[in-house]
């Protein structure tokens, strides 16, 4: 397997909606769930004190022991080109607290040389659904990602995906204390070390300009918002994620963790109704007009698709859509943005001809549901 395989592939989280059907209409607005434990090895520091002797055998250390069988892929970061990492980010493989701060522009990029990941790696599935990350936020996060909600995602499925990671963790020997738990430089992950986040897309917060009341909100049950990735802040997505970690087991945490994003879902909901309930004729010209701008656009930038694709988002929550279409927005969500592109043309592309392609996909793709109506049109 190489990133050419990972990236012509399917992106499992978003093939289709659920392997029972199409989500609930509460659950919509959820795109994928993730896994993450972290864990740091005992008798080292923590990454931010860690030597570059040290580096390199903790590297070698992880690397040996979670060296992927033949259909997996082993990255060394420092190795990637820009677009390669780039490609990667994009399908939310890492975790929404790794690469936060970086700022991925639309335009191509050459080699990725910041030292800080000099000895870094990730270790992929061929899927592209589990990660093993080395020298990243801690010595080793190993995350999977999971399509929507995690109520889709049954009790036994999620014990036995809990039962791998643990398998596959008792490789080696973490820092751990009998009263804390394992040890981390994130506080809020020390215990568990385990973190569940979701990607959820909140248009009616942000069209009736409530952020504040997300953010208070989310403050208020105990959780922690993120801004940033590639779909995070941008088209009204947001990375929500569980805070801390100490005195919960992982079944605590996830039943805690689920309850919470229902509360979250419930007031976008209302929002929603708020809005299109006190400008209805205007909302549904906004959500239509940009239906029909995707499907005839020529120029596109990734920016404009997601803003574009997130008001026919809410043309589906509010039933003015058929659902069939989020299926096709998850796909173009990722198979669109930029890294992707670029890397599956032979060579760098300008900004102009970046636009073209990536309209021409969105209105290829999207051509399928021309013959279903719109309820309500």
């Amino acid at each position: 397997m190489d990133l050419l395989e990972l990236l012509i592939g399917p992106v499992p989280w978003v093939s289709g909606s659920h392997s029972s059907g199409q989500p609930e209409q509460s659950a919509r607005q959820v795109v994928c769930s993730t896994f993450s434990l972290f864990r740091n090895l005992s008798f080292y520091p923590f990454l931010p004190s860690i030597q570059e002797e040290q580096g390199k055998e903790i590297l070698e250390k992880l690397t040996g022991c979670f060296m992927p069988h033949k259909d997996g892929l082993l990255c060394s970061l420092k190795k990637l080109e820009l677009n390669e990492l780039r490609m990667l980010w994009e399908r939310c493989i890492f975790p929404p607290v790794i690469f936060g701060n970086l700022n991925f522009s639309e335009s191509p990029g050459g080699p990725f040389t910041s030292s800080q990941y000099e000895h870094s790696a990730a270790i992929l599935s061929h899927h592209g659904g589990k990660s093993i990350l080395i020298n990243m936020k801690e010595h080793l996060v190993y995350s999977y990602i999971l399509p929507g909600v995690l109520e889709h995602f049954t009790e036994e499925s999620r014990k036995k995906l809990l039962k791998e990671m643990h398998d596959d963790l008792s490789k080696e020997t973490w820092a751990h204390e009998p009263s804390l738990g394992y040890l981390n430089s994130d506080p809020a992950v020390t215990g568990t070390g385990f973190r569940v986040s979701s990607l959820i897309h909140f248009p009616g917060i942000s069209l009736s300009r409530n952020h504040e009341q997300l953010l208070n909100a989310l403050n208020a049950i105990g959780l922690r918002g993120y801004g940033f990735n590639v779909l995070a802040g941008k088209g009204n997505f947001f990375w929500v994620s569980s805070r801390s970690t100490l005195g919960c087991s992982e079944e605590e945490i996830i039943a805690d963790f689920s309850g919470k994003i229902q509360k979250l879902l419930k007031i976008e909901e209302e929002s929603e109704q708020e809005i299109y309930k006190a400008d209805k004729n205007r909302i549904e010209d906004k959500i239509f007009r940009a239906y029909y701008q995707l499907l005839s656009a020529r120029l596109m930038s990734y920016s404009e698709f997601l803003e574009l694709s997130s008001i026919v988002r809410l043309g589906v929550y509010l039933q003015l859509i058929q659902p069939e279409i989020l299926e096709l927005l998850n796909v173009l969500q990722i198979k669109s943005a930029t890294g992707h592109i670029q890397l599956g043309e032979e060579n760098p592309l300008c900004q102009e001809e970046m636009e073209v392609l990536r309209a021409t996909m969105v209105r290829l793709t999207l051509s399928e549901i021309m013959n279903i109506k719109e309820k309500g049109a």
